[in-house]
Order: C-alpha cells, then sequence, then structure tokens
C-alpha cells in the first residue's frame, strides 16, 4: 500500500510538477484575518474560543475540505490584503466599510477590485459608551451640539466606518486607533482620561470591558446609527468561498450546531 501511494505521489508530481503539487495542497488552506474584535473573532491563541465567526467558518469549511488559519491584523490592513489576494477573508466587515477599502484600493492600485456576495454572519448595534462617571448621553436629534457638549474626543478602531464618524472628523473630536486588539486599548484610554468616549458595538465594547477589568467602568450612552449587517469579506475572485459558507451556515442553522456556537458567546441567532 504504501509503495502505491509513493507511485501515485510521483505520477502526481511529474504530471503537473512538483510546485504544482504543492500549490495544489496549499490551495487548501484558507486565511481569515482581522483585528481582534471578540466576541465575533478573538484571539487565535484561544483554540477554546476564538470568536463565534471564526467558530462557523472552521466547521463549515472543514466539512468542505479546507483548513481555516486565523490571524490578528489591524482590520484595514486584513481588507487591502484580501483585496490584492494576500489572504482570503476579512472577519467583520459591513457594506460601508467594503465600500471604502475597495475605494482605497482602486485609488492605490489603479485596478478593479470588489468583495464576494458573503452570507450575513451577525447584526452589530453601534453605541457611545463613557466612563461610568459621566452623565452625558449622544442626542442624535441635535447630533452636532451634542458632540460639542461631551467635553473631550471619541475613540474608535482604526478601519471601522460608522454613521456619525464625518461629523466627529469635521469638529476634530476622532481619535483612530489600530493594532490587533484596539478596543482594549481604547477603554483604557478612556479610563485614565485621555478620551471622552468610544464607539463600537454593544457585545464587543461589554466583553472586552469585562476581560480587561474594566466591567463597571463604562457607561451606556446612546446609539451611535443604525444597526450594522456584517460578514466574512471574500475577494470576489473566490465567490467559491462564499458560496460554501453561505450553504454551509444554512445546514449549521437547520442542524442546531450554529445555535451551540452562538451560546458560548452569549448571541441570538440574527435571523431570529
Amino acid at each position: 500500500m504504501f509503495k502505491r501511494v509513493l507511485i501515485y505521489l510521483y505520477m502526481v508530481c511529474m504530471t503537473v510538477g512538483y510546485s504544482g503539487f504543492l500549490r495544489a495542497e496549499q490551495s487548501k488552506l484558507i486565511v481569515l484575518a482581522a483585528d481582534e474584535w471578540c466576541p465575533y473573532n478573538c484571539s487565535p491563541e484561544d483554540k477554546a474560543k476564538p470568536g463565534y465567526m471564526i467558530e462557523i467558518a472552521q466547521a463549515v469549511f472543514s466539512k468542505a475540505g479546507y483548513k481555516v488559519e486565523y490571524r490578528v491584523m489591524p482590520f484595514q490592513h486584513a481588507l487591502q490584503e484580501v483585496l490584492k489576494g494576500g489572504i482570503d477573508g476579512a472577519v467583520g466587515m459591513d457594506p460601508e466599510t467594503a465600500k471604502e477599502a475597495v475605494d482605497a484600493y482602486r485609488r492605490i492600485a489603479d485596478k478593479e477590485v470588489q468583495f464576494a456576495n458573503s452570507p450575513l454572519m451577525g447584526v452589530v448595534n453601534v453605541s457611545f459608551y463613557t466612563p461610568g462617571t459621566s452623565q452625558w448621553i449622544f442626542d442624535p436629534a441635535n447630533a452636532e451640539a451634542s458632540m460639542k457638549a461631551l467635553g473631550g474626543k471619541v475613540g474608535v478602531p482604526q478601519g471601522y466606518s460608522y454613521d456619525i464618524s464625518p461629523l466627529l472628523k469635521k469638529l476634530g473630536l476622532l481619535v483612530e486607533i489600530a493594532g490587533d486588539a484596539p478596543m482594549a486599548q481604547l477603554l483604557k484610554m478612556m479610563d485614565s482620561g485621555r478620551i471622552s468616549a468610544v464607539i463600537d458595538d454593544d457585545a464587543v465594547i461589554n466583553y472586552v470591558a469585562n476581560t480587561n477589568g474594566l466591567a463597571g467602568k463604562v457607561r451606556y450612552a446612546g446609539a451611535a446609527g443604525e444597526p450594522l449587517d456584517i460578514y466574512v469579506g471574500f475577494n470576489a475572485a473566490h465567490q467559491d468561498y462564499a458560496d460554501i459558507l453561505t450553504k454551509g451556515l444554512e445546514d449549521m442553522r437547520q442542524n442546531g450546531d450554529l445555535a451551540r456556537i452562538l451560546q458560548k458567546y452569549n448571541i441570538k441567532d440574527w435571523k431570529h
């Protein structure tokens, strides 16, 4: 049996070339990346809870014969790497952020690119949070006056786009932080008084606060915009990956595997 396998491998190598054989093997690897954004995607070192989007991708693609490698990198970098083909998918992409990433890539590379049509993998509720001692509440009906009344700057993870971002830039109040775990850094900056508020998803802020000893030191201060649909952003050249994920996700929803994963992170199915 061993000799027959060796003969088979030799024939494959002679047919497609050894380097071509290696490329075929490497093509079975799908690389996903983003900055840490728990509970959606967490630390790659946490094998038990790498984030529910990562667990879904691992479950779906393993059944299709692929291995998923999850890396942490600044989100904007991940989006640009997907568009140029350096990695396969960016985790936690929303439609507005996708549009901005495509526009940025076209300006730099002067090339037409696009993301694949991927399945919905969550809905985030973006809100303002302030220190627990603050009494400020965002008033969307008087957004500019409300932001001026805050009396300080607002921190956001670099690479994410929010409805309020243009106004914050206009007023000179926006602080963008890049890195592998930007929200942890932003919450520490807010706790030390360097910024007055942060914006991100409710689940993310509460998760990061709880895991960084800041539970009870942050408070909800109002919605910062409409809910955002999020996806895994694949390059349009890999629409097949998005299609596999679409079907696999629905299968997981039907057989109960999705509910079991979401329960670990205290997340409800966005389609119910």
